[in-house]
């Protein structure tokens, strides 16, 4: 799955880079500061090559550690949301007096945009092969979307 990038409003340093930073000397280590903030906040933007290699090889140790942090911050986000819009659609499911899908079945179910198309294709063409379990979990689906988009 494909996630969105958010903003991130800090960079990590770990343990071990900082052990490694100690071993810097001021003007070394101000520069590699200096590189990762220009990378982690203004989209890699200014992560300048350096004569130093120690400075090349931190800056590039912290820039691999700032993509993995970013990465890992848009999955949460993303299961955050999810959670999110199913506790609204749980409850009111439940206020309907239905019963509500598992998380796992809804989440499925929320994969729905590319088989909304092929269904609505299908229609056109004539073609309506769904048995009445897979229609029922489909009207459901639909009504989740409906729920949360309106």
């Amino acid at each position: 799955m494909t996630y969105k990038r958010k903003e991130i409003s800090f960079f990590p340093i770990y343990k071990e880079m900082a052990d490694s930073l100690l071993k810097t000397s001021n003007e070394q280590i101000g520069e590699i500061i200096r590189n990762a903030i220009k990378y982690a906040f203004y989209e890699g933007k200014g992560s300048e090559e350096s004569d130093d290699v120690l400075i090349e090889i931190l800056c590039g140790q912290i820039n691999n550690d700032i993509e993995r942090h970013k990465e890992s911050y848009a999955e949460k986000c993303e299961q955050k949301r999810l959670e999110r819009h199913y506790g609204i659609y749980k409850q009111e499911t439940v206020k309907k007096g239905e019963t509500p899908m598992s998380f796992e079945e809804w989440k499925d179910g929320m994969k729905i945009g590319e088989d909304e198309q092929k269904e609505k294709e299908d229609k056109k063409s004539g073609n309506n092969s769904e048995n009445d379990e897979t229609a029922t979990f489909k009207e459901k689906q639909n009504r989740v979307l409906q729920m949360l988009n309106g």
